[in-house]
């Protein structure tokens, strides 16, 4: 081992690479990687946790849009007082979610229905509650007079078993609440 500092000594070993020359002690280096026992309990951990997290993540997922639908019909239903209020006129909330100035269908369009609604997210019923708002803001049930107070919607997902229902209540022509329940139908 001649040429080497001062200081320094290796021992002779068949592998080398395994050896590093140090102070006054040869130490070891440890090889680098994984064993595939190692491998095989990451990937058994990996698996367990799936199989926990995509039930809850879809049951999230779909209890968002449950809720991403209930508000769009909340702002259905405050669009068209807000614009019955605004233009002086009737508005109308139709039974398919779109607001409509003086008539459905045949007046001024200002908001169209609903789009959260598909094979999953359903309106129990197939309607909402039309909804007619006078200009003073005060809503009555189409083709009757008098505050409405009552169910506007129930929007609701058989994809779930418990908290599948968001109800939407009009209270006083005017308060709206919404409330999560269970229940085990949905048409």
């Amino acid at each position: 081992m001649q040429g080497m500092q001062k200081g320094t000594h290796m021992q002779a070993t068949p592998n080398r690479r395994h050896w590093r020359a140090g102070g006054h002690q040869a130490r070891r280096i440890a090889p680098s990687g994984f064993t595939l026992v190692e491998l095989m309990v990451a990937v058994a951990v990996l698996a367990v946790l799936l199989v926990i997290a995509v039930p809850s993540f879809k049951r999230l997922t779909l209890s968002n849009r449950l809720s991403t639908t209930a508000n769009d019909v909340v702002l259905a239903v405050n669009t068209a007082r807000i614009e019955a209020i605004k233009r002086n006129a009737t508005t109308l909330v139709c039974s398919d979610g779109s607001v409509y100035v003086t008539t459905c269908s045949t007046g001024t369009k200002v908001r169209s229905a609903l789009t959260g609604l598909d094979s999953t997210i359903k309106v129990s019923g197939g309607s909402i509650v039309g909804l007619s708002f006078s200009p003073q803001g005060l809503a009555n049930k189409t083709g009757s007079t008098g505050a409405y107070g009552g169910p506007v919607v129930d929007i609701c997902t058989t994809g779930m078993t418990s908290d599948n229902h968001r109800v939407i209540t009009m209270i006083g022509g005017s308060i709206l609440t919404t409330t999560t329940s269970s229940g085990a139908t949905c048409q």
